[in-house]
């Protein structure tokens, strides 16, 4: 939860998540969405041991970091302002609410979020960037034994990434995050997805940045979603952000403090166990993916206690808990409640 903040385009970790997708490297965004949720990359189940899934991962891993590394070969490294080591830890927590299945009333659900990344950015060329890191990402949940809500979801990916300009005007930057995304049981080839992101960045002037992005989560509801979102400081103290997860308006108090309003959203796209649905009794929710969201509103601050280091608090209402389960076609909606949340993170 799963993807740096840039611009909202698209919706995809309602149904992601941007697993989210990256968590903090989705692009998507509010003036434009386009979707093409007729595709359909969910697959067969067929469990594997766990070493053939590694193997698996690790060969998917491979593959990919070699297809990027073609890119670069012949390049050659010069100084870029965003090289080096940045890091991230972040906690969340929405408290409990009702929630239903259609009309039928299953009680409450609580939810607990913790995520750590790091990755490492090394200049390519005269402006290009390649990034390489990790993300580890769980959420508990805080239900009844019968519940078909899963106990805990996970995220393990591999970052890779990369941007560069076309012209004075024009960017683009691709950031793909093999991993797992499940419960962490029965673990399969289905537990692999790669989440992913394709933009192209039009810097108007230092103020008014335009994103334009396709996101690809082939695991989720909808595979294939885009759109168009804006980053605009409109006036000294006033930036106005479109930027997926946490769209928001920002007021610039101080050197050292800023002041935020706004929505965010987190979840994704899991896979879960083989037994999962059989004690509440679904089995049609035995080994099936799961689109995981919340959606909240509030307001926050975010402190630069240093050029390296930043910390961040925030609180609100989560408007909107959902799990979308494909197979059985059912859809449970939560209630509202309030949430916090709060993240340190920094470079060297």
């Amino acid at each position: 939860m799963i993807l740096a903040e840039v611009p909202l385009m698209s919706v995809v970790m309602a149904k992601q998540g941007v697993a989210i997708a990256p968590s903090e490297l989705a692009l998507s965004g509010v003036f434009g969405l386009v979707e093409a949720s007729s595709l359909n990359f969910r697959t067969t189940r067929h469990p594997l041991n766990l070493h053939s899934m590694k193997s698996k991962l690790i060969s998917y891993t491979l593959a990919i970091a070699t297809i990027l590394g073609l890119c670069l070969v012949n390049a050659h490294a010069q100084p870029a302002k965003d090289a080096g080591f940045n890091y991230k830890a972040s906690g969340y927590y929405s408290g409990s609410a009702g929630i239903k299945a259609g009309t039928v009333d299953l009680g409450d659900v609580s939810a607990a979020n913790y995520s750590v990344s790091g990755n490492y950015a090394m200049p390519v060329g005269e402006d290009g960037l390649f990034r390489i890191g990790g993300t580890f990402d769980t959420t508990t949940f805080s239900r009844d034994a019968a519940f078909i809500i899963p106990g805990e979801l996970y995220s393990l990916a591999l970052n890779l990434g990369y941007s560069a300009p076309f012209s004075d005007a024009w960017s683009y930057r691709i950031d793909i995050s093999p991993g797992i995304y499940s419960d962490f049981n029965d673990i399969s080839k289905d537990d692999l997805n790669v989440p992913s992101v394709f933009s192209v960045i039009y810097t108007s002037s230092p103020d008014l940045q335009w994103y334009f992005a396709v996101i690809a989560n082939p695991r989720g509801k909808t595979p294939v979603m885009g759109g168009v979102g804006v980053r605009w400081r409109f006036a000294e103290q006033w930036t106005l952000n479109l930027l997926f997860p946490n769209p928001q308006i920002e007021y610039a108090a101080s050197d050292s403090v800023t002041l935020f309003a706004g929505a965010s959203m987190q979840g994704g796209t899991y896979n879960l166990a083989d037994n999962f649905g059989t004690p509440a009794g679904r089995p049609g929710l035995n080994n099936e993916y799961v689109d995981y969201r919340e959606i909240c509103v509030g307001t926050g601050a975010k402190f630069t206690l240093s050029p390296d280091f930043t910390a961040t608090v925030g609180a609100g209402w989560m408007v909107d808990r959902r799990f979308e389960y494909d197979a059985d076609d059912l859809t449970l909606n939560g209630d509202g409640s309030f949430y916090i949340r709060a993240s340190v993170g920094g470079r060297f």
